[in-house]
């Protein structure tokens, strides 16, 4: 017995088999469904394929995960490493499953992506030990307030992998889906999370997506600092470029105007993720010159100011990109 037959077995029970891999159970949503439930078993599980159906009540989902939440069980029970099907070890990553499961379930259920914070989090705002005065110090000295670091989540740990580490929570649809960390001063150091601890990388998420989507206009910028220096209608890339992942999020955000401000050292990629979204938001640019938003804190918001008059058009960016190459 699989690590999946037995996790469905304390929920439903033993299973009839129907050949192979697939496993039928009574179905435990035909009463709300509809109205009764039924004297057989017609909840059909396929290990294999990770569908499920219902042939009474119609009760589908496109892969296990929602299943098991559906059944009650907590997210952080949950052995993703263990959730795969035998096409799964055939070449598909962990990230793929659970990618599908969010593809198919449109993203309705924060708890399909949410992850925990790094053993020994804690919220720096409060915190009285030496590491966290020295982080608190370090992130006021480049503008961000302890205001932003609580309403951000920010924190720390002094265990593990982590140890002396800032970390900076991700968050969609208010769960928790990822976090990347840096170290303070001297210690110039990044981790970020390996796919065990985070299913989805950070080319699925950007840093402030909920509170930047509450804007008629979105700023686009590399870093989490860089974000939360420009304001809450700024969003953080986690790098340089854009993902095809990134793109749909702010496709789908009501932001009109999306605006593309990257570091000094990235113009040409400023004008190839402009030219993403040309036709489908307004789109307008900012070359920074002499750092990144937040080395340039003092008059970023002068700057933006100064280049939100002029909308870049498809032609122009076309033609830089084509110059670029």
């Amino acid at each position: 017995m699989d690590y999946i037959e037995k996790l469905l077995e304390q929920v439903l029970g033993s299973p009839k088999r129907a050949g192979g891999d697939e496993l039928v159970y009574h179905c435990p949503f035909c009463q709300d469904r509809v109205g009764d439930s039924s004297s057989k078993p017609k909840l059909h599980v396929n290990l294999d394929k990770q569908m499920v159906h219902c042939f009474r009540c119609e009760y589908k989902k496109a892969t296990l995960l929602p299943l098991l939440l559906d059944l009650g069980i907590n997210r952080k029970d949950i052995n993703l490493q263990k959730l795969k099907s035998k096409s799964h070890t055939r070449g598909s990553t962990l990230a793929d499953t659970v990618d599908m499961t969010l593809k198919k379930e449109d993203g309705i259920n924060p708890n399909l992506y949410m992850i925990s914070l790094p053993e020994g989090y804690k919220p720096l705002v409060g915190a009285g030990s030496w590491f966290a005065r020295r982080a608190i110090s370090y992130l006021n000295k480049r503008g961000i307030t302890n205001e932003l670091i609580e309403k951000h989540r920010i924190g720390y740990t002094m265990e593990g992998k982590y140890s002396k580490m800032i970390i900076f929570p991700v968050i969609y649809r208010g769960s928790v889906v990822y976090f990347t960390t840096r170290g303070v001063g001297s210690d110039t150091r990044v981790l970020n999370p390996s796919e065990d601890e985070c299913p989805l990388g950070k080319s699925h998420w950007l840093f402030n997506y909920d509170e930047a989507c509450k804007h008629d206009t979105v700023i686009v910028v590399e870093s989490v600092i860089d974000a939360m220096t420009v304001g809450e209608n700024a969003v953080g890339l986690l790098g340089k470029a854009i993902s095809n992942k990134q793109f749909s999020l702010l496709s789908k955000c009501s932001a009109s105007r999306i605006t593309i401000m990257l570091d000094d050292d990235a113009h040409n990629d400023t004008y190839k993720v402009s030219h993403r979204f040309m036709g489908i938001k307004e789109v307008s640019i900012v070359l920074l010159e002499g750092g990144d938003p937040n080395k340039l804190r003092d008059s970023i918001h002068q700057i933006i100011e100064k280049s939100a008059a002029a909308p870049t058009t498809s032609g122009r960016v076309g033609a830089i990109l084509r110059k670029a190459k």
